[in-house]
């Protein structure tokens, strides 16, 4: 009998599923993030039809749902949302029938092309390397004003919103207009750079680069080369010392011999936090030495970047080395980090022992610790 209700059950919901037009079971369309899920994708099909529409004919959730598109593509992710936003309002509608070039490898790029719907091949020498569906095209070119490093080919009907190569450095030069005097105001707001000159900050501002890292995220390894400087804008950065020592292990091998083994052990010791309006990774370029240290973001984090070679151009050998002993000055010395971590060792080394000993008088302390 019950063999035989599980079975009507069955039967009932594949019935269900078929009327609904749908294969996957109840429970799994009932479930929070299915339906989310089900609703983003649902709102995504209209993409399409917002792109037809002329930027000022799209109402306030259109705009939010195509930014919102826009920016899980590969090359807005790391563009700001007011950049996207003008792209987006100024592109235009472009359709490409099967077999037509949308880009040509070779070719100086004129236009910048957001793949809508369609699919498109990438080819490399007349070589196909892979086909896209949803990405964007002819960006990088516009931005190096470099040829096309490879062709791109519809190979359905694709449908493409499209901007001027000078509409788009249009945007960019708009956006590094607005970023400079971002970093002119931050700079100024510094204890650091505060007191240098107004000609200084405002080349220092023009030279910034602006990069965005998440939680855990690691800005340098240790002995990667030294070139950049970063500052910080937003966040905190957790800088360490990496200290290695070995240790060695031996036991019997036969009557009068020993195996000995040695272990190299690596230990990272936290040196000091960086914050905002801190900055860090001047030492390595000014003792042109490499990383020493690993950089390691705590939280999100932006960073301000100047290149080693910039450096100089900015500030005077005098102010290198205050900012290098600005920067050293609370480092511990190699002997403090090691005393530390013998410390660790040895209160280890007792907890071990500690419970070994209880363990003798009562073999059950062990397991409850």
């Amino acid at each position: 009998h019950e063999y035989q209700r599980r079975s009507m059950l069955e039967a009932d919901e594949r019935a269900k599923r078929k009327k609904e037009g749908t294969i996957l079971p109840g429970w799994i369309r009932e479930r929070k993030d299915f339906r989310d899920s089900a609703n983003r994708r649902n709102s995504f099909s209209k993409i399409a039809d917002i792109c037809h529409k002329r930027a000022q004919e799209r109402d306030t959730d259109e705009k939010k749902l195509l930014l919102m598109w826009a920016k899980g593509l590969k090359y807005f992710r790391t563009i700001d949302q007011n950049t996207i936003e003008a792209v987006l309002e100024r592109a235009k509608i472009r359709t490409f029938s099967p077999g037509s070039y949308i880009v040509t490898q070779g070719e100086i790029g004129d236009h910048l092309y957001i793949v809508v719907r369609g699919e498109v091949e990438i080819r490399v020498d007349n070589t196909r390397k892979n086909v896209i569906y949803q990405d964007v095209l002819g960006g990088i070119a516009i931005e190096n004003k470099t040829p096309r490093t490879a062709s791109a080919i519809a190979l359905i009907e694709t449908l493409t919103l499209c901007l001027k190569a000078d509409d788009y450095i249009k945007i960019l030069k708009d956006k590094k207009f607005t970023d400079n005097r971002e970093s002119y105001k931050f700079l100024q707001a510094t204890r650091w750079f505060s007191s240098l000159g107004r000609t200084t900050l405002e080349k220092m501002s023009s030279y910034l680069v602006e990069k965005k890292f998440e939680c855990d995220d690691i800005i340098y390894e240790l002995d990667d080369p030294s070139d950049e400087f970063y500052i910080v804008k937003h966040g905190t950065i957790q800088l360490y010392a990496v200290v290695e020592y070995q240790t060695m292990n031996r036991w019997p091998k036969g009557k009068s011999k020993w195996e000995v083994a040695t272990k190299t052990h690596r230990v990272l010791h936290p040196l000091r936090e960086v914050k905002e309006g801190d900055f860090f990774g001047l030492t390595g370029i000014a003792l042109k030495h490499r990383r020493t240290t690993i950089g390691i973001c705590k939280t999100y984090c932006s960073i301000l970047h100047l290149s080693k070679n910039q450096v100089p151009e900015l500030f005077t050998k005098n102010e290198i080395d205050k900012f290098v002993k600005l920067e050293v000055k609370d480092y511990p010395s190699r002997q403090f980090v090691l005393s530390k971590i013998e410390e660790q060792k040895l209160h280890k080394r007792t907890t071990t022992k500690a419970l070994l000993d209880a363990a003798e008088l009562n073999p059950s302390a062990l397991r409850m610790a």
